[in-house]
């Protein structure tokens, strides 16, 4: 194993035995960042942090991944962004989480295929009365 890879190895004992606000993030984030050939410090870079102690924090539970920094993260690891940001407004957000998938402005997965296969084929601005009609009555 070379250097730089055990600069950033992290056993997953070390965030199951924290108690910080970013300890689900953390395990979900894990496996990706076993994979990675980036260390720590050149991702803090690439995501405009202003410092590589803060991605440490984050990948290990000690503090919550800023949500405006999920999708460079998933990126980063490569792991989905969707799935990222879901664990991230449910964990470290969880009263803003709660109230946007009430007001509708955040979708499950499942939702999103839902609501994609609806739109493929429906020009930008196109989507009427009688169209909804048509998927209400199709849905039921």
């Amino acid at each position: 194993m070379n250097k730089k890879k055990n600069t950033r190895m992290l056993d997953m004992d070390k965030i199951e035995k924290t108690n910080g606000i970013g300890k689900s993030v953390a395990k979900f984030i894990f496996p990706f960042f076993q994979q990675t050939d980036l260390s720590v410090k050149e991702m803090s870079s690439r995501m405009g942090l202003n410092s590589h102690a803060s991605l440490s924090m984050i990948r290990t539970g000690q503090t919550r991944l800023p949500i405006d920094q999920a999708a460079s993260l998933s990126e980063l690891i490569r792991c989905d962004g969707f799935q990222l940001g879901h664990v991230v407004m449910e964990t470290c957000y969880r009263k803003e989480y709660v109230a946007l998938r009430k007001l509708g402005l955040i979708v499950t997965k499942e939702e999103r295929s839902i609501l994609d296969a609806i739109m493929k084929d429906i020009p930008l601005g196109d989507f009427d009365e009688p169209m909804l009609k048509k998927i209400q009555a199709a849905i039921k």
